[in-house]
């Protein structure tokens, strides 16, 4: 498939919250190669496509006191980042096929890496389990995302 996105989920927050910098509305597909930061309202929680791999996402929600849960997905690099700050603190991250980071227990949702595995012929889609992770941390699908519109949200939580 090859993605290269990073992507956050702010528990129990809005937009207004976080900050908008540009009402202007954006679909998915462009926001994802966006240089801003993008935001979305899903329920009770923000989602982010975060441009500079989660950091912004992350500062957004300390500097609010929120839970975050941020997935990054490089095909290209084969790199696979699940991260959990605020109550939750986890960080797993997957470089080659290992296990290069490991630190906090491990969370329920993380029951998908056992659950898919991408393919018939026993190849784990790491890719696949990574967005799946998001999937359900989110409350929303991607394929869902695709219909909904993102803003650019502010980067800096000290604005």
């Amino acid at each position: 498939m090859g993605v290269n996105i990073a992507l956050s989920v702010i528990e129990g927050t809005t937009l207004a919250e976080v900050g908008v910098e540009d009402s202007t509305p954006m679909p998915f597909d462009e926001a994802e190669h966006s240089m801003d930061v993008m935001g979305t309202q899903v329920g009770d929680r923000v989602v982010l496509i975060d441009s500079i791999g989660g950091q912004a996402s992350k500062e957004l929600a300390e500097a609010l006191g929120r839970q975050v849960y941020t997935v990054v997905v490089s095909s290209v690099s084969d790199t696979y980042v699940w991260e959990a700050r605020g109550g939750e603190e986890r960080l797993r991250v997957l470089m080659d096929g290992e296990i290069a980071e490991d630190q906090g227990e491990p969370l329920d949702v993380e029951e998908v890496f056992d659950e898919v595995d991408g393919s018939d012929d026993g190849f784990v889609d790491h890719e696949r389990q990574h967005l799946e992770l998001f999937n359900r941390v989110a409350g929303v699908s991607l394929s869902d995302l695709w219909d909904v519109e993102f803003v650019t949200v502010r980067s800096d939580p000290t604005v």
